[in-house]
């Protein structure tokens, strides 16, 4: 698992950050989304929020990592959790989604 005890950056990221149009009643207004990307000790990414302006969280997806260094699941805001199993070779055997079956 991640060992997120120490962030060692953090950075605003640009492909959220491209105006998006949204209707506010009758006035049509830009939003600016930004992206911001944690890292753990190792510099491995650990945590990513898309925030709206104002600072309120739109989408999050967190990273868990196995002890020999691949991912073993990312759980998303919006789309749940995926869980990943690898051969000893480090090989992606299956990708388990809950919630919403799985594939190979």
């Amino acid at each position: 698992m991640s060992d997120g005890a120490a962030t060692i950056g953090s950075s605003l990221g640009s492909c959220l950050s491209r105006p998006v149009p949204a209707q506010a009643g009758c006035k049509r207004e830009f939003l600016r989304i930004q992206l911001h990307t944690l890292y753990d000790r190792r510099g491995r990414i650990s945590n990513q929020r898309a925030l709206q302006p104002g600072g309120s969280v739109q989408r999050e997806r967190r990273y868990a990592w196995l002890p020999d260094g691949e991912l073993g699941s990312d759980d998303h805001s919006h789309y749940g959790r995926r869980q990943y199993q690898y051969d000893p070779a480090g090989r992606l055997l299956r990708q388990t989604q809950q919630h919403g079956g799985s594939s190979e």
